[in-house]
Formats: C-alpha cells, structure tokens, sequence
C-alpha cells in the first residue's frame, strides 16, 4: 500500500485530478498534465516549493515505468528522481531546465525520452548506452551538434530535431533504418542529402525552414512516406519521380 499512499499525498499536494495506473500495488503510470487544463501541466503555476515536494513523493514510486511531467516549467528536477530506475517512458518536454540532469544516465532502459522545450545548448554523449531507445525528441533547444556516440541508437524510430543550430545532419542518421519520423528545420541546410532514399521505413518527414531549391531524386525512394513538411524553404521544382511516392497522404509546400 506504499504507492496508494505517495499517490493520495500527491493528490493533496497537486490539487487536480491526474491520470495514473497500478499493477496490483505498485504505481507504474503517473501523469500531470491534462488537456482539459488550460496550461496542460497540473502543477505549472504551483511555487518552486510546492514543486518540490510534488517531485520528491514522485521519486518514491520506484516502479513507475511512464512518467509524464510536460509543460510544467519545473526548471530544476532533484536527483532523488534516479530512483525510478524502472522507467521505460519519460516526458519532461517545456519544463525550461537549461541542461540534461545528470541523474538521467541511470536510466538507460528509457525506450521514450522527450526533452524538446529546455533551453538545452548540448546534449551528453551516454544517451549512446540507451540501447533500448525508440523516441528521441530534442525540439525547439539551442543544441549546436549531436554526439558521434549516437550512431549506436539503431533502434530509433522518432528524431524530433526541430528547431535546433545543427548545422548539418550527422550522416549515421541515414543508417537508422528503423526511422519512422525525422523532424528538422530552421537550420539553414541549402540541400537535402541524397542518403534520405536510405530511410526506406521513413512514414513522416518534417524538413522545413531551411534553404533547399530542390529534393534529391533519391528523395523519391521514401516510398512508405505518408506525410511530408516541406513549407518555407526555396522549391523551386518537385522531382520528376514524384508520383512514386504512392503512399503520400499530405505535402505541404
């Protein structure tokens, strides 16, 4: 009955209803953030104190395997967090942090790991030791280059770079054969590299405001793409092999 008191204490302190599950009498599932809130994360306008207490009986729920703390501009997480070893699902997307915690290189069974929204200027190398990794999104940072460690992150499915200083895409990218999204924009590139036709499992393609004038013929191959984003870039043609692109369901240009 440990976990069912953290959660009747967390209920007090948040003061909203969240989402949690059990499996039996442990807590494997905690959310606060809620759509029907108007600002998402239940405790974004809680005191940097009230916050803190809210964390702490979170990092006593050991077994959680997801945990979603989105939108709550928590700008400074404890260490005491490296407790939830088990967790498999991690979203701290807009919580404004300023730098990775160090305690996250404890969890390297993290499958999905959203840190877009944090004033982030680097990301550190052991994100390399998550094997296990499928989601990475790094969006809307101030992040200047990727690691060449992350060549290792072979089964990833969602790189959500959006929004970032990379300059150029590190050319391991193109051997994630698992990729299913690729996100990126607002880095200047002047062309798309032709190693995009080796993405052959690639369902969602974001590649926008940069400074193209054209797409690479092998951009023609994506032919499990189902939607691309393309806008506000210097098109000034489509490849002639287009209609290839038989699953495309939406491009925007």
């Amino acid at each position: 009955m440990h976990d069912q008191r953290i959660v009747a204490a967390l209920q007090a302190a948040v003061g909203r209803p969240f989402e949690t599950d059990f499996r039996k009498d442990t807590c494997i599932h905690l959310d606060l953030t809620s759509q029907d809130y108007r600002y998402a994360g239940l405790i974004r306008h809680h005191s940097a104190t009230e916050k803190a207490a809210i964390l702490a009986l979170i990092s006593e729920l050991e077994g959680l395997q997801s945990l979603n703390l989105r939108w709550n501009q928590l700008r400074h997480l404890p260490e005491s967090l490296k407790n939830l070893r088990q967790l498999r699902h991690l979203d701290l997307g807009s919580n404004y942090l300023g730098k990775v915690p160090a305690w996250l290189e404890g969890l390297d069974g993290l499958r999905y790991l959203n840190l877009g929204v944090n004033e982030l200027e680097s990301v550190p190398d052991y994100f390399a030791s998550f094997r296990d990794l499928q989601t990475l999104c790094l969006h809307k940072n101030d992040i200047r280059n990727l690691p060449d460690e992350y060549a290792i992150l072979t089964q990833l499915e969602v790189l959500n770079l959006y929004f970032n200083r990379i300059r150029q895409i590190p050319a391991y990218v193109f051997d994630f054969s698992n990729l299913k999204t690729l996100s990126w924009g607002i880095s200047g590139l002047t062309m798309m590299p032709s190693d995009i036709g080796k993405l052959k499992n690639l369902e969602y393609l974001t590649f926008v405001a940069n400074k193209i004038r054209y797409l690479p013929d092998e951009f023609c191959e994506l032919e499990n793409l189902k939607a691309t984003r393309l806008h506000k870039n210097q098109l000034e043609s489509l490849p002639r092999d287009i209609g290839r692109l038989r699953n495309l369901e939406q491009i925007t240009l």
